[in-house]
């Protein structure tokens, strides 16, 4: 069967699609060799054999595809057409596959094939559209609700956002599969103390610290973190700094202003490679998950298999990915924000019971699982 893959995440910032792409393509890949079910193809606006220079194969930068990203991510017309030119192509020269796998919310409108298999992660574009750039809000108002209409079966990764496509855009339920995300355990689990000290002293990371991983974004609520750390007093910040691991973002003046005002407490860094966010993970005191809205959340989940505890927000689908095994807090009172912090990091008894159920947890998951899923249905499809 002729199976053609949406692979443009690839070329992404490395946030939570790209990673959820690249953890389950890895495995599909290896399944397929095994099981020789599939003819895959790659779609990078043009069909592919090969997986291009600069994704998981090898992270070389592409500085022609990068010029062409660039240009058809900041204007919406040229976008437009660069889709429709990127499908007839595509049709052209691939033929009508058999399954198009559309890993990123959307499925191109014009790539005919004789299933379509969607991954919807979340509604942030409509809850949350200012958390978003105005360009992707664009492009979601013109074609979301035609192109998702193409979908044979959607995938998400929470019972809560299968709640929300049912409700939103009325789909048969049984034509939604819920298949839960998961972690590279090779990866993120916990390391011996050597390795993360000398992680920490390659990094300068000398004192204790809090933790926040993900983009800076209205949704993830970083700005109410920043204020209940800010409550926190002089002594603590001394012996307890913040460090935010993230891409750059959008509409973040006011965050980068707290950050700004507290730098001699407050540490940035680019995000990192898996293997030194799970050294980050393992280095740190807790972790920080206050989001307004999650369709799964990643972060959480490696920072409890590397046996760091977490704070979590009680929204959207993290109490049910979750539950008991982390502190739970409104990520609208900043005042609980600070609570959570204070007790979890000063109360050892309760630092090691959530290290404990955030290991328990952790062990639920994996991408193994996942991918398996993935591609059984991709069969059976």
């Amino acid at each position: 069967m002729k199976l053609l893959i949406d692979t443009l995440p690839l070329l992404a910032d490395y946030t939570g699609i790209r990673r959820y792409t690249e953890d389950i393509l890895t495995r599909l890949i290896n399944y397929n060799s095994i099981e020789k079910v599939f003819d895959i193809k790659y779609y990078y606006n043009f069909p592919s054999s090969n997986l291009l220079k600069n994704n998981i194969t090898n992270e070389n930068n592409n500085s022609l595809l990068n010029v062409a990203r660039n240009l058809i991510k900041k204007n919406f017309f040229i976008k437009k057409t660069a889709i429709k030119a990127g499908s007839l192509l595509t049709n052209c020269i691939s033929g009508y596959p058999d399954i198009f796998w559309e890993p990123n919310n959307m499925p191109y409108q014009g790539i005919k094939s004789k299933k379509t298999i969607t991954t919807l992660h979340d509604f942030s574009f409509i809850h949350y559209p200012e958390c978003h750039p105005k360009s992707r809000i664009k492009m979601y108002k013109h074609f979301f609700n035609s192109c998702i209409k193409k979908s044979d079966v959607i995938i998400t990764g929470s019972y809560f956002t299968k709640s929300e496509i049912i409700k939103i855009l009325k789909y048969n339920p049984d034509k939604i599969k819920v298949i839960y995300h998961g972690i590279d355990h090779n990866i993120f689990k916990i390391y011996p103390n050597y390795i993360i000290d000398e992680f920490k002293k390659n990094n300068n990371f000398l004192k204790k610290f809090l933790l926040y991983v993900g983009s800076i974004e209205p949704r993830k609520n970083l700005l109410n973190l920043l204020k209940a750390y800010n409550l926190t007093s002089k002594e603590y910040k001394e012996e307890f700094n913040l460090v935010i691991a993230s891409t750059s973002g959008w509409n973040n003046e006011e965050i980068y202003k707290l950050i700004e005002n507290n730098k001699k407490y407050i540490h940035e860094i680019n995000f990192l490679s898996n293997i030194n966010l799970a050294l980050l993970y393992n280095s740190a005191t807790v972790l920080i998950y206050s989001s307004f809205y999650e369709g799964f959340g990643l972060p959480p989940l490696e920072s409890q298999a590397c046996g760091t505890p977490v704070i979590i927000s009680n929204r959207a689908s993290l109490p049910e990915i979750y539950g008991n095994s982390s502190i739970v807090i409104d990520p609208l009172s900043v005042e609980d924000i600070k609570n959570a912090i204070l007790s979890l990091t000063t109360n050892d008894c309760l630092h090691k019971k959530y290290s404990l159920k955030g290991i328990e947890n952790a062990s639920n998951f994996s991408w193994e699982s996942s991918a398996k899923k993935h591609f059984e249905l991709f069969k059976n499809i």
